[in-house]
């Protein structure tokens, strides 16, 4: 049942945004769209990784904190259609056309609260960034996203996979452990 108090997006709203297309290149990278996949498996939310994730190619410090209008539309529109598609069984090809529909206006959904975060962040004064690397800045942004957990850093040094550099890898897993706390256990 969709909630009838959550609010519709501001309109008219531009979809094809800057972090759209950061995210459309990021999800190009099997790795990076493997790892996003299963993070959401285990609850975490892509559109808040993406949102990490472009913050910090931007330059800017994000915290994680969600407007309430996008998280409503988050759960009425985007993920109310993610659960009728999965309800959806993969074996029934006359249902196949039905379960391609759904998951065209899943991510379209997607889109559209993606371009909310970009009106959203447009509208947020740039914070003063921390004297810090990208590469800090990228795990605590990923970090403010959801808690890192041993489970997660590996999976969230293949999501970023596609925007640092081969060699940083091991740096961003050892930043992001450090944010889990449990790097030196490790050792």
């Amino acid at each position: 049942m969709v909630n009838q108090t959550a609010q519709l997006p501001p309109a008219p709203l531009q979809t094809d945004t800057p972090l759209w297309q950061f995210s459309v290149k990021l999800w190009g990278n099997p790795r990076s769209a493997d790892a996003a996949l299963a993070l959401q498996a285990q609850g975490w939310v892509v559109s808040h990784l993406l949102v990490a994730a472009f913050s910090a190619q931007q330059g800017r410090v994000w915290d994680g904190r969600e407007p309430e209008t996008i998280k409503a539309w988050r759960q009425e529109a985007t993920m109310n259609l993610r659960s009728l598609r999965r309800f959806l069984p993969k074996s029934r090809p006359d249902l196949s056309d039905l379960r391609q529909r759904l998951a065209q206006a899943e991510l379209e959904a997607e889109r559209i609260e993606l371009a909310w975060w970009s009106l959203h962040l447009q509208q947020q004064p740039l914070p003063s960034t921390r004297a810090q690397g990208a590469l800090a800045l990228l795990a605590d942004n990923l970090a403010a996203a959801a808690e890192p957990s041993a489970q997660t850093v590996e999976l969230l040094a293949d999501f970023a996979s596609e925007l640092i550099p081969a060699a940083t890898r091991e740096a961003l897993t050892e930043a992001l452990q450090a944010r889990a706390g449990y790097a030196d256990e490790q050792k």
